[in-house]
């Protein structure tokens, strides 16, 4: 996807589908929030294998 065509607004983070990341319309912020409508415990989980893959690596 060419993003530099996107307009400013919050998309699904490609890092974790669990979150939404904002687009300045330029560059990605670092700003994410967890997207509306999954179930809490969802993100949770999704939030558990993100930290144990960093853990992993790091």
């Amino acid at each position: 996807m060419d993003t530099t065509t996107l307009p400013a607004g919050w998309y699904t983070d490609a890092a974790d589908p669990a979150f939404l990341r904002y687009w300045t319309g330029t560059a990605w912020s670092s700003h994410r929030k967890s997207r509306p409508g999954l179930p809490t415990s969802y993100q949770q989980e999704q939030s558990r294998r993100r930290f144990a893959r960093s853990r992993r690596i790091g």
